[in-house]
């Protein structure tokens, strides 16, 4: 039986659009073109589908994205996310599918990536994996952190849980936003990663990073190691030791511009930890 693949597009008359369902066709696929949000998520619950295309010009394309990484029935079903514009994609909080293919690309490009995710959707991996594109701007800060609340909560922490890691992760969210680079429009990378008996989520951004490990050694208490950073015409501090009482694991890269906030479920640590993480910036 073919494969099926349904293309979510703004127009399904597109020249683009009808020579990518031909060339997907060649390749042994079973192709739907929808430009209706309803009409995609009835195709889903009547066909389900082995892969998404969603075009990035599709008016409903943030709240499809919403429920497809949101929505426990949606989540094994991987999206390619075809981007015609970077500028306008980074001009908000994007909810990313498992590949992004920015123009200018060929119709093949969209083949192969559908090929390839099909072979990685086979060997299995976390139960819930959602990666975010956030400016550093605080409108869309805010905004990951509403939508990493809803991911908490369909995780199964406890509410008292949730408040602590939106707590963190709000937090990390700030620092990234003030000490990635100046004038860099890259926004922050987030990834979400909810398994069995915990949940993580990570923030990464493009800056030069700090000596988090010297501070934290060197720091008696929060207040401490505000003051020492005041002190020193730096800024931060206070917001680690806020993160490390609000999470189980607090773990940084080498370099220290990633910093990947871990909860357990249904059981507790002894203590924080915090430890660098080397080679994933």
């Amino acid at each position: 039986m073919a494969q099926r693949v349904i293309i979510v597009c703004q127009k399904t008359t597109d020249f683009f659009i009808g020579t990518l369902e031909y060339h997907l066709q060649q390749g042994g696929w079973a192709v739907e073109l929808t430009s209706s949000l309803d009409a995609c998520l009835k195709s889903i619950d009547s066909n389900r589908p082995q892969l998404l295309i969603v075009d990035s010009p599709f008016e409903a394309h943030d709240r499809l994205m919403d429920m497809l990484k949101c929505d426990a029935k949606f989540l094994t079903i991987p999206v390619v996310q075809l981007v015609t514009s970077l500028d306008n994609w980074r001009k908000k909080m994007r909810i990313l599918g498992e590949t992004q293919l920015y123009q200018p690309f060929e119709v093949k490009d969209v083949g192969n990536a559908a090929s390839d995710l099909l072979n990685a959707a086979i060997g299995g991996g976390p139960d819930h994996r959602v990666r975010l594109h956030v400016p550093p701007e605080e409108t869309w800060l805010d905004q990951a952190n509403d939508f990493a609340a809803r991911l908490f909560l369909a995780a199964g922490l406890p509410e008292p849980d949730q408040v602590k890691l939106c707590t963190a992760f709000r937090e990390a969210l700030g620092n990234a936003a003030q000490h990635g680079k100046s004038n860099d429009p890259t926004p922050i990378s987030v990834e979400y990663v909810g398994e069995s008996g915990q949940v993580s989520i990570t923030v990464t951004d493009t800056g030069k990073g700090f000596p988090w490990a010297q501070l934290v050694k060197q720091a008696q208490d929060a207040l401490s190691a505000s003051r020492k950073r005041s002190a020193e015409g730096r800024k931060g501090g206070l917001g680690i030791m806020l993160m490390r009482k609000c999470v189980d694991e607090l773990n940084y890269n080498e370099s220290g511009n990633a910093v990947t906030l871990v909860k357990y479920i249904g059981r507790s640590s002894s203590s924080s930890q915090q430890r660098a993480l080397a080679g994933q910036a």
